[in-house]
């Protein structure tokens, strides 16, 4: 089975008001079942099954949060894995990727970072201070477990994740009407 290979923008990063280049690169990503257009997963410990997100998962506040922490548990385990810090998931910071997400999905801007210095000033103000901040985004991973590996198999999104400064996190999804999911997630340090 051929691989699917994904166009998803790669990081941009931010540091006061200065911004880091923005590449385009492939994400390779699990093989893909062409008669249904779902990824497809094995029966190991390294593909567990999930729950895949569909418009009744995203309406329910519940599923919203549990699968939020399924994320949160993959990137942190990772982090520690590398002698990194947990990251602290920032409620202010899940809305505003929330919101990003959301407006990504219904086409109200473009796929991309459109606005992410605003968002990252916005979410500074709102904490009370802030230094560096980050921003990756993605779209079409159907699950948490999918995307934290498509952005880790990606070398400029795995250097945002792994970043050893930032402290705090917010990640958002949200879903269009033909199923497509946009991801966020906001990076900031916190000293």
């Amino acid at each position: 089975m051929k691989k699917y290979i994904l166009q998803i923008l790669a990081v941009i990063a931010f540091s006061s008001n200065s911004f880091a280049t923005l590449t385009r690169e492939p994400i390779d990503v699990d093989p893909v079942d062409e008669t249904t257009d779902e990824v497809v997963f094995g029966d190991s410990e390294d593909n567990p099954p999930e729950e895949v997100i569909t418009a009744a998962t995203i309406a329910d506040p519940a599923v919203v949060a549990k699968l939020t922490q399924e994320y949160m548990d993959l990137v942190n385990a990772h982090r520690t894995s590398i002698g990194r810090g947990t990251l602290v998931h920032v409620d202010n910071m899940q809305a505003t990727a929330l919101q990003h997400s959301s407006r990504m999905a219904i086409g109200k801007v473009a796929f991309g970072h459109t606005g992410s210095g605003s968002r990252c000033r916005v979410i500074k103000r709102s904490m009370g201070s802030g230094n560096l901040c980050g921003e990756i985004v993605a779209w079409g991973q159907k699950t948490p477990h999918r995307v934290f590996r498509a952005w880790l198999n990606s070398p400029g999104h795995r250097r945002i994740m792994e970043g050893k400064r930032y402290t705090h996190t917010g990640m958002g999804f949200a879903r269009n009407k033909k199923g497509r999911i946009y991801w966020t997630q906001i990076f900031l340090e916190v000293r």
